[in-house]
């Protein structure tokens, strides 16, 4: 999962060249990736057991308040949580999400 993770942060930098981009990968296999953009903060977590949460951290909620999405497969993630970055950027650029 760590290689496919870390391809997806490289395809969020392409996307969204002016985002911050930061992953975090755990020992025990949890991982973590946040992006921020137009004063915007997204995360995507992986958890072995549980699956993938995506949501966007809003002022005063804090990183662990929970998931406000749920997903089974990275793919389903993925394409969620780039669509959520998506509505940061002042003017939506039309490029491609590559499926791996």
């Amino acid at each position: 999962m760590k290689l496919k993770l870390e391809a997806l942060v490289q395809e969020i930098k392409r996307i969204f060249p002016l985002a911050r981009v930061d992953f975090d990968y755990f020992s025990s296999g949890t991982a973590s990736v946040g992006v921020a953009l137009e004063g915007r903060f997204f995360v995507l977590d992986y958890f072995p057991k549980e699956g993938f949460g995506v949501s966007e951290v809003l002022d005063g909620e804090g990183w662990l308040h929970g998931h406000e999405h749920s997903f089974a497969n990275l793919e389903d993630a993925k394409c969620y949580f780039v669509s959520l970055i998506a509505t940061a950027e002042k003017v939506p650029a039309e490029r491609p999400l590559a499926v791996a």
